[in-house]
């Protein structure tokens, strides 16, 4: 009885939102995701996978200061990274490409003083981009 409980509230849940996530694993460096769908068509399974062997580690240590109205970024260096990509945005999760850098520091003067602004650092070689940094925050002074 109990397993039956488990499959209807199951298939609500499917029903309700349209879509089921059944699984989630990740291998070293390699993440896969499998969905199913329920509609009027029936099930549909889909499975994405993402290799990330090659790509650059993620960007770490991350350091923000501001002064005359600017933000200078800073980050530790990625082995093998051919240059960076600036993400900025005015809240996390809302960060979009900005800019790009061959180095481990760049320096942002399109910014209003006494506005959140929030960044994120990836680093990118010949296989692609890594993964984002953890966000950093600042709100530039004069």
């Amino acid at each position: 009885m109990k397993d039956k409980r488990v499959l209807i509230l199951i298939a609500v849940s499917a029903i309700f939102f349209g879509f089921l996530s059944l699984a989630y694993r990740t291998a070293s460096s390699l993440a896969t995701i499998s969905l199913a769908s329920i509609n009027d068509a029936g099930i549909n399974t889909a499975d994405f996978t993402k290799d990330r062997r090659g790509l650059p580690e993620r960007v770490t240590g991350v350091r923000v200061d501001s002064s005359d109205c600017e933000v200078d970024l800073f980050w530790n260096g990625i082995t093998g990274a051919r240059g960076y990509r600036i993400y900025k945005g005015d809240s996390v999760g809302a960060e979009t490409i900005y800019s790009g850098s061959n180095g481990i520091q760049f320096t942002d003067t399109n910014v209003k003083c006494g506005k959140k602004y929030s960044y994120r650092i990836s680093a990118i070689n010949n296989k692609g981009e890594g993964l984002k940094s953890s966000p950093v925050q600042i709100v530039p002074e004069e």
